[in-house]
């Protein structure tokens, strides 16, 4: 469904219920259903007499115009609780509220970048949490081989991932909106303490990690390759 469609429902439903809260329409609303069925049988019964005695004088007219309308308020709000219609109405208000967040998310989603350049403008690298870790010595090369200094120089190599190209049909990939996005981390590397030793807390370095989207969807066909 459209959302011009969508935003109608809603308008009429906020109406609705706005209309129910502010005015008078809904002045028994409050009302017990008892007494609700007991007030609109008591209208009813004086109505009946009133147009059997067969009303002349303005006083008696007036009177009995008043209370024809008492009775017709009366008989909605009975109808309206005999067929749920305000739950109905919320119920319809959530539904098409969250329609038009999915429309938009949807259609967010489908205006996917379709050249290199759109998907490194529109990527949007994640920054997590730092973390820390306690190496030896000898394991700090292989541990930082796929670390940069800065976080400038990580955030490049995401966007030039040579890998944002569909095998099938060769347009641009991008994350999609449902899985991890593309992200980067700042790990901080100290040495080892030794048993019986105080942490002295002895910096090796800090290196930026980069990480891949573990999904990824081609702007093109639609594909969709996890990571």
């Amino acid at each position: 469904m459209s959302n011009k469609w969508l935003v109608s429902i809603i308008v009429i439903c906020l109406v609705y219920l706005l209309l129910g809260h502010l005015t008078n329409l809904r002045s028994y609303r409050s009302l017990p259903h008892r007494d609700l069925v007991g007030r609109e049988t008591t209208l009813k019964i004086e109505i009946a007499e009133m147009k059997k005695a067969d009303v002349e004088n303005t006083s008696d007219e007036k009177q009995l115009y008043r209370l024809s309308i008492e009775r017709a308020k009366l008989l909605a709000e009975i109808k309206i609780r005999q067929f749920y219609v305000d739950q109905l109405i919320t119920m319809l208000f959530i539904v098409a509220l969250l329609l038009v967040f999915v429309n938009r998310l949807r259609k967010k989603q489908n205006r996917l970048a379709t050249t290199k350049e759109e998907v490194i403008r529109d990527m949007s690298v994640h920054i997590e949490n730092p973390r820390e870790e306690y190496i030896e010595e000898w394991e700090l090369d292989s541990r930082t081989r796929d670390g940069y200094k800065t976080k400038e120089e990580a955030i490049r190599w995401l966007k030039s991932d040579p890998m944002l190209t569909c095998d099938y049909c060769g347009a641009q990939l991008r994350s999609t909106y449902t899985g991890e996005r593309e992200s980067i981390q700042l790990v901080t590397f100290y040495k080892n303490v030794p048993e019986g030793a105080k942490d002295l807390r002895v910096v090796f370095g800090s290196y930026w990690f980069p990480k891949h989207a573990n999904e990824l969807r081609c702007s093109q066909c639609g594909k969709v390759e996890k990571r």
